[in-house]
């Protein structure tokens, strides 16, 4: 039986109201013609966390209306897109009829999708949320974490299974007091993970800012003998959960004896038989565990883009141990976090110079550190 293959297209819209956009972008999904969508990201504009709240609530309720019986994952993440007023990345499932397909919910019906084929199984999960609103971002962080935990043991999966996760903060580098959103949301991370063995690595990870909507998730999970996965380093770079004291803001957590650190990997390979990609986790411009400090963003989007063609090289994932790798390698899609907006059309004619005819979302987001003005994630597949 074959295993899944993916294509991943980027949909951008400029309508006259939020309502108009979702079903512009809806509507081209629904005419591409392109697989069975599996994944649903939206990136918007909201203003306050109470439209987030509605404007969420409103493109679950249009994806569910389109999507009765077949639902895909969906996440509204509040990155304003910097060349359009809502962007939708899709995340769609080819030659489908071999395939084993679920669309299941969590207890708090959060739709997630489980694809599954003779000794593959992957379960593609968005949007886990808390409550924005009330709930601050330690307190988002935990009950997140708990949600993920009881989808986790539902699949009778673990949390070392997961491939590849992005972790959306609001206001990622501001403090409540002492304590930075991020460390609080790295902390819990890793008291989380402590309950598993992560005897393949952790999963690649994006840790970003966004605008609004509090702290939320969405991961993949892959499990099963038709897949190799396979942790990437970079020589380049130290890896996150690695890094020093020195580079961790804020004051440790009570419970902690320190600050901990991120717990994520700069990449992930997962090859099987049909498909083989890398998934590339957030990238900035960093050497070893320094920032590469410099107020251009040009000199920053090259070094980043440095460290990732050296992270998805054939020789970088030979080094890793995987048993076969092809020569050839291309992007499939990226992501550019752009600190500032005056930034955009510099990273966005040096990209697409650098990679013409790659899908690629350009997004106003904070990134961990104050000093980086962008940071570059993507997935990077070879044949």
């Amino acid at each position: 039986m074959k295993q899944p293959v993916y294509n991943y297209k980027i949909y951008k819209s400029t309508e006259e109201t939020f309502s108009q956009t979702v079903d512009a972008l809806l509507s081209a999904v629904a005419e591409s013609g392109n697989g069975k969508p599996v994944r649903f990201v939206f990136f918007g504009k909201p203003t306050s966390n109470e439209e987030y709240v509605a404007q969420k609530r409103e493109i679950v309720e249009k994806v569910a209306l389109r999507y009765e019986t077949a639902r895909p994952t969906c996440s509204y993440v509040a990155q304003p897109p910097m060349d359009a007023d809502t962007v939708l990345e899709v995340t769609y499932l080819v030659d489908f009829d071999a395939l084993n397909l679920s669309y299941k919910e969590t207890d708090d019906g959060t739709p997630y999708v489980v694809v599954e084929s003779e000794g593959y199984k992957e379960v593609i999960v968005g949007g886990v949320a808390d409550d924005p609103i009330n709930h601050t971002v330690r307190e988002q962080s935990k009950n997140v974490f708990v949600k993920v935990g009881k989808l986790l043991a539902r699949e009778n999966v673990q949390a070392s299974d997961i491939v590849r996760q992005w972790n959306y903060i609001e206001r990622i580098t501001d403090f409540d007091g002492d304590y930075q959103h991020y460390q609080c949301f790295n902390d819990i991370r890793t008291y989380f993970y402590s309950r598993y063995e992560w005897k393949n690595g952790y999963p690649a990870a994006t840790g970003i800012g966004v605008t609004l909507g509090g702290v939320y998730l969405d991961f993949n999970i892959v499990v099963g003998s038709a897949a190799e996965l396979v942790p990437l380093d970079n020589k380049l770079q130290i890896p996150a959960h690695d890094y020093s004291q020195r580079v961790l803001l804020g004051v440790e957590d009570k419970y902690m004896k320190e600050k901990t650190t991120p717990k994520f990997e700069r990449g992930k390979a997962v090859f099987t038989d049909d498909f083989k990609i890398s998934y590339i986790s957030g990238t900035a411009a960093i050497r070893g565990e320094l920032s590469q400090v410099s107020d251009d963003v040009l000199v920053q989007t090259r070094t980043t883009l440095h460290n990732i063609a050296y992270l998805v090289s054939r020789e970088n994932l030979l080094k890793a141990g995987v048993k076969s790798c092809p020569e050839h390698v291309k992007y499939l899609m990226l992501r550019a976090y752009i600190k500032h907006v005056e930034d955009l059309d510099t990273v966005k004619k040096y990209m697409e110079n650098y990679c013409p005819l790659v899908e690629i979302s350009y997004l106003y987001a904070d990134v961990c550190r104050e000093e980086l003005l962008i940071e570059i994630e993507g997935i990077a597949e070879y044949n």
